[in-house]
């Protein structure tokens, strides 16, 4: 077999690139078919792999930043990556995710994103899943009764600040993207995405609606009050009626404020699914850096609930495979995570009272894993999806 040989894409083959992932993925995210025109600002890398002069793999990263309450976290986000039908089964996706990593060590992020398929095992380099797909489902024959109670619009220039606004006050509190004005004047821009809006009755924007067709999974919706959310529900009721859909399906988490609004007016199931291998999944690349950004962020939120805590004694002891957590001068407090289980934890999709069952912590080094990781929601809003 021969070797793969792989170098960084050409500009000239991007549109090329974009044409296959359109045609090689069943539902892609907006992104794919957007890989020759990314945003202006957007730090991203493209891979490709020949053999014998043909173009048979490729492999993209991009920058972005993870808001971590007020800490912002580099990432480098692994998406789309793919080898075509026919040669498959080669080992050539493996070759292009140990250049990847290699790069990605060097890159100075903090941590690297995936979104992996079922079939391919990412726990060999490292990741482990962070959040599961959170998903609403609804009756399309109940949406489709609902009254709505406004009209939806198309998106102006003007409401772009609005739109942005929207975003940061439903999103701004979850571990999820930052999104710049660039990066929402460069959705605006983009003609196979539909941007709707809806007007309060002072002609604010209440609500947005983003979505590129009918069949597209990644519908992301914002609705700020019960008025927009029966609106934007009626509206994808009567349109996916048309499709002849049974059910709408979003990707929403249970803490969005559109289920608030809608439960009282139409049946909702919740749910969260994790898979066995692949999902969205994290692994760590610069835990030094990303503990300095993190550890402030990390001490306020424990003493806003627990004002007694005794920050300065805090002690994160960083090792290649190992993070050690403690308080100076109390053992009792310490606990050794390996990277799997501290990266879970600092998302949410471990917790610390499900691993002191496995891993024999004390009750003291529980409680301190508890004070500094609290709860919280991790996910991407539908239109950062890669």
């Amino acid at each position: 077999m021969n070797a793969l040989f792989i170098r960084n894409a050409k500009s000239q083959e991007l549109a090329y690139i974009a044409r296959l992932a359109g045609e090689i993925f069943p539902a892609p995210p907006l992104l794919y078919h957007e890989i020759h025109r990314l945003p202006p600002k957007a730090e991203s890398r493209h891979l490709v792999g020949f053999i014998d002069g043909r173009m048979v793999s490729y492999a993209q990263i991009q920058r972005r930043t993870l808001m971590y309450g007020r800490a912002a976290l580099e990432a480098a986000c692994i998406g789309p990556i793919f080898t075509l039908p026919q040669f498959r089964g080669r080992g050539y996706a493996t070759s292009m995710m140990f250049q990847l990593v290699a790069y990605m060590a060097e890159s100075g992020a903090h941590l690297a994103l995936l979104n992996g398929a079922a079939d391919h095992h990412y726990d060999q380099f490292g990741f482990s899943a962070v959040w599961p797909y959170y998903t609403a489902s609804f009756p399309v024959e109940a949406l489709a009764r609902l009254r709505p109670r406004a009209g939806l619009r198309a998106l102006r220039p003007e409401d772009l600040s609005e739109v942005a606004d929207l975003y940061q006050m439903h999103w701004g509190g979850r571990v999820a993207f930052s999104r710049s004005p660039e990066y929402w004047l460069w959705l605006a821009q983009r003609d196979r995405l539909h941007l709707q809006v809806l007007d309060d009755e002072e002609g604010r924007v209440d609500g947005y609606l983003a979505m590129t067709s009918w069949n597209d999974p990644y519908i992301e919706l914002v609705a700020h009050s019960e008025d927009s959310t029966l609106t934007i529900l009626a509206y994808l009721g009567r349109g996916l009626q048309e499709q002849g859909h049974d059910e709408c399906r979003l990707f929403l988490l249970p803490d969005d404020a559109l289920l608030a609004f809608a439960r009282s007016y139409v049946a909702v199931t919740v749910g969260a699914h994790y898979r066995p291998i692949g999902g969205w999944m994290a692994r760590l690349l610069d835990t030094s850096g990303l503990m300095q950004v993190l550890l402030p962020e990390l001490t306020a939120q424990a003493q806003t609930a627990y004002p007694d805590f005794p920050a300065q004694q805090l002690v994160f002891r960083l090792q290649p495979d190992t993070v050690e957590i403690g308080l100076k001068g109390y053992d009792a407090s310490f606990s050794r995570l390996d990277h799997r289980d501290f990266i879970q934890i600092l998302f949410g999709s471990l917790r610390p009272q499900a691993l002191a069952i496995r891993a024999d912590l004390s009750p003291d080094a529980r409680q301190l894993l508890e004070m500094l990781f609290p709860p919280r929601m991790a996910a991407l809003a539908p239109l950062d999806w890669f």
